[in-house]
């Protein structure tokens, strides 16, 4: 076996946050969040996206 049970459980972790920071929408999401304590509200007018998109986005 090359990798113990907690490595694989790492691993799955990992390609898990690596999938989630694919998502173009979701990685602009979080950069304002970086910078900028923001409502959904304020996120979707920054974004000129909808409400129902940037909570489709954070709810994942």
């Amino acid at each position: 076996m090359l990798f113990s049970k907690k490595q694989r459980a790492r691993i799955h972790d990992l390609a898990d946050l690596f999938k989630h920071l694919s998502d173009p929408h979701r990685l602009q999401l979080l950069l304002l969040l970086a910078d900028n304590e923001l409502s959904v509200g304020g996120l979707a007018k920054q974004l000129n996206v909808t409400l129902s998109a940037v909570s489709h986005q954070l709810r994942q």
